[in-house]
This record gives structure tokens, C-alpha cells and sequence, in this order.
């Protein structure tokens, strides 16, 4: 396997861990009766997190997660050294760390694992968005000719996300069903970032960029 491909299966890995990992345990602790069957999407009936929190989901959903934070520090390391961007490692490999503290310390109780809970996934969003926007903006000057859908491809899907992300603070107040809302911006926003590090697997050049 050359070293485009890796990284295409990089990308594929941190986009479908995740997702499978809440898909996977919602389905496991739907048939188990602890999660509601509805459309998490739409009428916000439960927050990502549950699907992780009791077991038996929760050992699909862990350990699946941890995958995914594995592969996003990879990817992100391996096209920050492609882009010149060696900062990626140091950014992604703290965001990768906050999401598996996050992952385990999910379904533990008291304040101070929720504290830890609430830090480790804003650390994680935190870090995802930086690397995507530097490596947006670097693409806009520096990237190839070869595969030029994929550029506005991910500016699109770059602003939908950050629209969803906005609307938590600013549209929550003004909505009924406060958490509801904000369950369905967390069901609406995943998806998007996964298909994100997907597509960031098939824009890595083959040679490296040259300095802006």
C-alpha cells in the first residue's frame, strides 16, 4: 500500500469509527431498552453521549471511539508534514488524548468526571476546528490542480459545521426545548466532521506543498 492510499484509509478510519461508534451503540442500547427509538436528528431525543454511557453499548462504543481518535491523530499528522504544518501533530495528538478521556470517562459519575467529560470533548472541537481551518485556508493558496471539487467541497461542509455550531449559542435561548435543540445540533454536527476527515484523506497531495 503506497502512501496516498494509507492515508485514504486513514481518513476513512477516523470518519467511520466515530460514526459507527454512536450508530453501533444507539442500535445496541435501543434493542437493550435503554435509549429511545426516534430520529436523533430531528427531535433531539437523546444527546451522542448516551450511546456510550451504560453497558453493553458502551463496550462498542469506547473502544470504537478510541480507534477514531487514534486515526484522526494520525491523519492530521500526516498531512500537517505534507502541508508544512508540523504543528498539526502537537494540536491533534491533545485533541486525540481529550476525546479518549472523554470516551472513558463517559457513564462516571460526580461533578468533577463530568467537569473532565465537558473539557475533553470541547478540547476535542477545539482542536479539530483549527487544524480544519488552517488546512482549508492553506489549500485555497497552495493545493494542486488535481481533484478541485474537493476543495469546495470541504469549505462548504467547513461553514455548514460552523452554522450548526453558532446555532447552539445563539438559536438555543430562543427555542422551547433547550437541551432537545442541542441534542439535534450534536446529531447534525458529527456526521458532517467525519465526512470531513474522510475527504481530507483523498486531498493530500502526493508531494509536498511548497512553502506559502
Amino acid at each position: 500500500m503506497d502512501r496516498a492510499a494509507e492515508t485514504r484509509l486513514l481518513g476513512w478510519v477516523a470518519g467511520l469509527a466515530p460514526t459507527l461508534a454512536i450508530l453501533l451503540g444507539w442500535i445496541v442500547g435501543a434493542g437493550q431498552g435503554h435509549l429511545p427509538v426516534c430520529i436523533p436528528n430531528i427531535d433531539g431525543c437523546l444527546p451522542t453521549s448516551a450511546t456510550g454511557r451504560a453497558p453493553p453499548e458502551a463496550f462498542v462504543f469506547k473502544p470504537l471511539m478510541c480507534m477514531g481518535a487514534v486515526a484522526i491523530c494520525m491523519l492530521w499528522t500526516r498531512v500537517g508534514a505534507r502541508t508544512r504544518r508540523q504543528w498539526f501533530f502537537a494540536v491533534s495528538l491533545v485533541g486525540a488524548l481529550a476525546l479518549v478521556i472523554y470516551a472513558i470517562a463517559l457513564g462516571a459519575t460526580g461533578e468533577a468526571m463530568r467537569a473532565v467529560r465537558r473539557l475533553g470533548v470541547s478540547l476535542f472541537f477545539l482542536t479539530s476546528l483549527v487544524c480544519q481551518v488552517t488546512f482549508v485556508v492553506d489549500l485555497k493558496s497552495r493545493r494542486p490542480a488535481s481533484r478541485r471539487w474537493l476543495r469546495p467541497a470541504l469549505t462548504a461542509l467547513l461553514a455548514v459545521q460552523v452554522a450548526i455550531g453558532l446555532s447552539s449559542f445563539f438559536i438555543a435561548d430562543w427555542v422551547s426545548n433547550r437541551h432537545a435543540f442541542q441534542n439535534a445540533v450534536e446529531w447534525n454536527y458529527l456526521p458532517l466532521l467525519c465526512v470531513f476527515f474522510v475527504l481530507v484523506g483523498y486531498f493530500e497531495p502526493r508531494k509536498p506543498l511548497p512553502p506559502a
